[in-house]
């Protein structure tokens, strides 16, 4: 049997899975909707030529390793007690989905902020 500790990092593994498979898809996103893939007006875009505060260094590391810690803690938690197949499958599952629908809302908020603030 696997120990609670083992399955939160197969779990944070998966985490990180899942942030690949959503760098994919959205790579797919832009080659598709371009509009969707606009940078804001007068942002940076090169990380290694661009002044990086405090606040876009958190957010990029919550993006980063967020799938792995949320899913490490949920799978550490879903294993306290026995659990089917079953049940492992719709968590994981759910965890895939919520982290690809985080992701869609991110991309789509700042893309419309994009548009908005290019407009007018």
């Amino acid at each position: 049997m696997i120990s609670r500790v083992g399955v939160a990092v197969l779990f944070s593994l998966l985490g990180l899975m899942s942030l690949w498979v959503w760098a994919a898809a959205d790579s797919q996103i832009c080659d598709h909707l371009v509009w969707l893939c606009v940078p804001p007006a007068g942002s940076c875009t090169e990380i290694d030529k661009c002044d990086v505060g405090l606040f876009r260094t958190a957010k990029f590391l919550a993006v980063i390793l967020g799938p792995s810690i949320i899913f490490a803690i949920s799978a550490f938690i879903f294993k306290k007690q026995a659990r089917r197949p079953l049940a492992w499958l719709m968590l994981t599952t759910t965890l895939f989905i919520g982290h690809g629908l985080v992701m869609a809302i991110i991309r789509t908020s700042s893309s419309f902020a994009a548009i908005s603030a290019h407009l007018g």
